[in-house]
């Protein structure tokens, strides 16, 4: 055998080498993007008519809203991230409507996103924010569990500062408290394939589609909103003060996240007092997509937590599970 032949049978054989143990590496959850999931079949589907004439989807799920509420079980209300829509909490969805059968969960898209309407109106927090006010109203719902990610997180921070009797609980996972807290290495990160794949979903769902539209208002919003202070959260019921009647409150993100700047949570942490905070080990702003075994357990056990208001131990404020 020449040196050419040697040569190249080395040559393969160190080919194949590197070609098995990449196979074989590891990659991190907290890089990747996950499909989007689909919703379970609802037991409803409809539209809520809210104050400026915009349709706000919904679909529903489990038990009635009159059953669970009698059961003691505020329903369970999903809130989707910008340019998203209600399908990105279809793992979670699906794995609470066989782990909580006694709950009512509903999700909506909100306005002007996934399948609602409104493309022609105004947006901002506090706007949504009184969508969901609307909806809840339509259904005759006191107070909701609330979990939103990303926006829909935000909408739950307005609501428990201007409208916390209607807040059972929130699960605030990825959201902000200024504008000014975008990661600054955004445009380098997985969320530019995120947008990709939002217009692709968005054409397909949205009764009078123009994402390009969509993305404007949402992009002008972004640079203004949300602009909450100490002063806002302040604001907030606490269980310290009102144990029976503050809002259960959990701050989440995941240790990896590149949409929000990393010390946000536990500043938000720090400003509501009694809040939970909660940091999901290798996963980013798509945790939900990446690690949905976790992030379901940790949402089971949130909507599980009691508020120990008796006194009767040396904390003012004992966590229990139920």
């Amino acid at each position: 055998m020449n040196i050419h032949n040697i040569l190249f049978v080395f040559f393969v054989i160190f080919s194949i080498s590197i070609i098995q143990s990449h196979a074989g590496a590891y990659v991190n959850p907290a890089l990747t993007l996950p499909a989007t999931p689909k919703l379970p079949t609802p037991v409803s589907t409809g539209y809520v008519k809210v104050n400026d004439n915009v349709d706000i989807w919904y679909a529903q799920y489990g038990p009635s809203i009159k059953s669970s509420i009698s059961n003691n079980n505020p329903p369970v209300l999903f809130l989707h991230g910008g340019l998203g829509n209600s399908n990105y909490f279809g793992n979670q969805i699906s794995y609470l409507v066989k782990a909580k059968p006694k709950s009512t969960i509903i999700a909506i898209d909100s306005r002007m996103q996934g399948r609602s309407t409104g493309l022609n109106k105004n947006i901002t927090y506090e706007i949504m924010r009184e969508d969901v006010v609307n909806v809840l109203d339509h259904f005759k719902i006191p107070k909701a569990q609330i979990v939103g990610w990303s926006d829909g997180g935000i909408i739950g921070l307005d609501l428990v500062i201007n409208n916390p009797t209607r807040v059972d609980r929130l699960f605030a996972f990825g959201a902000q408290y200024s504008y000014a807290n975008t990661n600054s290495s955004i445009g380098e990160s997985i969320f530019i394939p995120y947008i990709d794949r939002t217009e692709k979903e968005y054409l397909k769902m949205a009764p009078n589609p123009n994402f390009t539209k969509l993305l404007d208002k949402l992009s002008i919003m972004y640079t203004i909103l949300p602009n909450y202070t100490r002063e806002d959260f302040a604001k907030i019921p606490t269980v310290f003060g009102q144990c029976k009647k503050a809002p259960l409150i959990w701050i989440a993100d995941g240790a990896e996240e590149e949409v929000v700047n990393l010390d946000v949570p536990r500043q938000m942490h720090e400003w509501i007092a009694g809040s939970g905070l909660v940091i999901l080990p290798s996963a980013s702003h798509f945790a939900f997509l990446q690690d949905p075994q976790t992030f379901n357990a940790v949402i089971e056990r949130f909507l599980d937590f009691n508020v120990d208001c008796s006194g009767k131990t040396n904390s003012s404020r004992q966590i229990v599970a139920n």
